[in-house]
């Protein structure tokens, strides 16, 4: 099997007439070794164009996700790759999962990718705009990609 590196830009399973594209950007070692993909908004491009200008590519959001698992399962496709499209890197957020039957009783962590986590309270600025940094199963990203939206129950901050 060849290495994943980034600028590798994967087509994700199409959803109506639109299609979605997201490309790696690097791994990270804080959550597992996943990979760390910068998914893009629908554009709509005729299925004989292989790969879409990068102009064309706009940032929905970024994940942790095993893409080998992703290939395998059919969620997406390498399509080929692109110069690295800049984004935001993220501060990503997690929760003790052990509080998880305590409703707003949770410790949290923010961390930075590749970096140490930094346990912060539930008030922290840190937390604002944070990203779940949680390796994501495929179907989840897909159907985030198509609805803009995570659908599995997980503590998201409160916000002040």
């Amino acid at each position: 099997m060849r290495s994943v590196v980034p600028g590798d830009l994967y087509e994700l399973a199409p959803h109506e007439s639109a299609r979605f594209f997201m490309q790696h950007v690097g791994r990270d070692a804080s959550q597992l070794g996943s990979d760390v993909v910068h998914v893009f908004r629908a554009i709509h491009l005729p299925s004989t164009e292989a790969l879409p200008a990068p102009s064309s590519l706009q940032s929905h959001f970024i994940v942790h996700a095993l893409l080998a698992v992703g290939r395998r399962m059919g969620a997406w496709r390498k399509v080929g790759k692109l110069p690295t499209i800049p984004y935001q890197e993220p501060t990503w957020y997690t929760c003790d999962v052990e509080t998880l039957p305590k409703p707003h009783n949770y410790r949290w962590w923010v961390w930075k990718t590749n970096d140490q986590d930094k346990e912060v309270d539930e008030s922290s600025r840190l937390l604002t705009g944070a990203e779940l940094g949680m390796v994501m199963p495929p179907h989840l990203i897909t159907e985030r990609a198509h609805t803009g939206t995570w659908s599995q129950v997980y503590p998201r901050p409160s916000s002040k």
